[in-house]
């Protein structure tokens, strides 16, 4: 087996050895989650600049834990030669042997599944030791074992064909035990799958993301995107294999939002899919107009001459193109919405945009473009995506004719998606703290994301993210107010005041009036940061040791 036959990507088309034992063969038993580091080695896809975490390396097209290998050469030698010692040792019965092999756990005993004598099962097909330990437990077979013995102790001396055990063993367990997703049969699979997309509910044709900055928003967009092409409407839109590869992407995103690699993907589909022309992209800002949103006359220079000619803008482009093509799903994402002139921008528009109004529907309607003098009207199968930043504006202070015609999906920060020891420093309680703060001196709709957070791998990025963004941003909020600004660090030496000096600065007799006691703020030197004032941010303990020790 080779590299490139161990990892690929690519989607259901994929023939690789991860694809299969995490893919193809999941009715027999799942281990979905976790990141693709759970493989030892994976290939990147199109995003190889991304930093890593300690303990990773990666070398553009793969990346790799540096336990097995400095080279992705070295880690594959590795990796691989683990795979046959537990493939040897399932074919023979030494279990005991498996549990003491460095691989990831539930990859391994996958692996081990798969690869022992069918006419004489020794491994049942559930993989996680939770679940294992959970029903070793229910059968009083014992506690604080080890995956192999709960694999010796469940199946005892009989013989055991694969079906036997699933009879006997499995499906009682599952049913016991009520294990999700364990060992589906193929007509359970295609029943669920059935039942999962009937549920599916319909995409709203306009939504708007909004939250506070640094919530993730404009990420989101594109997964929003990338679940409006693989909507049940529009399941013959795409290949089998290009549906099959996004649906793929997303349950795995679902279940673990931080896995690289699907992320990596979830952006080529995006892209892919943007230069389509399936899916545009357009940012609002204050002078954005109509004429540059719909359509519009433009001077052209030409021969020495001045003349005017009509240009269509990138909503009247993406409608006519969904026009043409009703079968497909087109989509417009807004970043920053609320930054435009709505009445500006949309003009009329902004009722042809009303789902019920929408050509094709019963109440829809059409009107003539002032410049083209062109009938027009919004197609049912283009859908709107805003995202709006409640830091810059309220939703409350919205056009109330924009928020009568669109769904809104708060997106508030996640700590959970954060590292809860970066450097010695919980980045969940940081974040958690630092928000109850400004929600207690402010309001939550001013809160800091945890997108600031998500790149933090060692105490200097922390700085730079402190001093660069997080401390600009609590300016930015509090109009300079430094005495708050510390009292949301939880006074942790970052912000340093002193006296101001009045009587060196000033002739008291002459400016009595003016505020003798104020103080003077600076920001220390982020230089001199240890990972005790960030810890002092959460923790009060650490920061009431420093006032005893002076």
């Amino acid at each position: 087996m080779t590299l490139e036959e161990y990892t690929a990507v690519g989607g259901a088309n994929r023939n690789d050895f991860t694809y299969w034992i995490e893919h193809k063969l999941k009715k027999l038993g799942v281990m979905g989650g976790g990141d693709s580091f759970k493989f030892g080695i994976y290939k990147r896809g199109n995003n190889g600049g991304k930093t890593l975490g300690e303990g990773k390396k990666h070398d553009g097209e793969y990346a790799w834990l540096t336990e097995y290998g400095q080279t992705s050469e070295e880690a594959f030698k590795e990796i691989k030669n683990r795979i046959v010692q537990v493939i040897e040792c399932s074919q023979q019965n030494r279990l005991d042997e498996i549990e003491k092999i460095p691989l990831g756990d539930v990859y391994k005993w996958k692996i081990a599944f798969h690869y022992q004598d069918i006419d004489n099962i020794k491994i049942v097909n559930i993989f996680a030791k939770s679940l294992l330990q959970n029903i070793a437990k229910g059968e009083g077979l014992g506690q604080n074992l080890n995956t192999a013995q709960i694999h010796q102790k469940l199946l005892g001396d009989k013989t055991y064909t694969l079906n036997a055990m699933i009879e006997e063993k499995f499906i009682p367990f599952r049913k016991k035990y009520k294990l999700q997703n364990q060992g589906e049969t193929m007509q359970e699979s295609n029943q669920n799958s059935t039942q999962q997309d009937s549920k599916q509910s319909k995409p709203p044709l306009n939504q708007i993301l909004y939250g506070p900055p640094g919530t993730g928003k404009t990420y989101n967009t594109k997964i929003k995107a990338l679940e409006i092409l693989v909507s049940k409407e529009y399941e013959k839109a795409l290949s089998s294999g290009e549906r099959e590869e996004i649906l793929e992407i997303l349950e795995t995103l679902k279940k673990n939002p931080k896995d690289e690699n699907s992320q990596e993907r979830a952006k080529k589909n995006f892209d892919d899919n943007k230069k389509k022309g399936q899916i545009a992209f357009i940012t609002f800002h204050q002078s954005f107009s109509y004429e540059e949103f719909v359509e519009g006359i433009r001077p052209v220079l030409g021969n020495s001459q001045m003349n005017y000619e009509l240009k269509v803008g990138i909503f009247k482009d993406i409608c006519k193109r969904a026009e043409k093509n009703p079968s497909k799903p087109y989509i417009l994402i807004i970043d920053e919405i609320n930054r435009g002139n709505i009445s500006k921008i949309l003009g009329e528009l902004i009722t042809l945009i009303e789902p019920v109004k929408r050509k094709g529907e019963k109440e829809g309607l059409e009107v003539k473009l002032p410049y083209s003098q062109e009938s027009f009207g919004v197609p049912n199968n283009l859908y709107i995506i805003g995202t709006m930043n409640t830091a810059d504006r309220s939703i409350a202070l919205l056009d109330t004719a924009l928020r009568r015609r669109f769904e809104f999906i708060e997106m508030m920060p996640n700590f959970e998606l954060l590292n809860s020891n970066c450097a010695g420093v919980d980045l969940k309680k940081l974040l958690e703290k630092l928000n109850q703060r400004i929600t207690f001196l402010l309001d939550r709709e001013h809160t800091i994301g945890h997108s600031f957070f998500m790149e933090a791998k060692n105490l200097e990025n922390l700085k730079k993210i402190f001093s660069r963004k997080i401390i600009p941003l609590l300016q930015e909020y509090f109009y300079e107010d430094y005495a708050k600004i510390d009292a949301v660090l939880n006074g942790n030496g970052m912000v340093k005041s002193e006296d101001s000096n009045f009587s060196e600065l000033f002739d008291s007799s002459k400016f009595s009036d003016l505020d003798s006691e104020k103080k003077i703020y600076t920001i220390t030197d982020s230089n001199n940061w240890s990972e005790k004032e960030f810890q002092k941010i959460y923790d009060n303990a650490i920061k009431d040791k420093k006032d005893n020790e002076a």
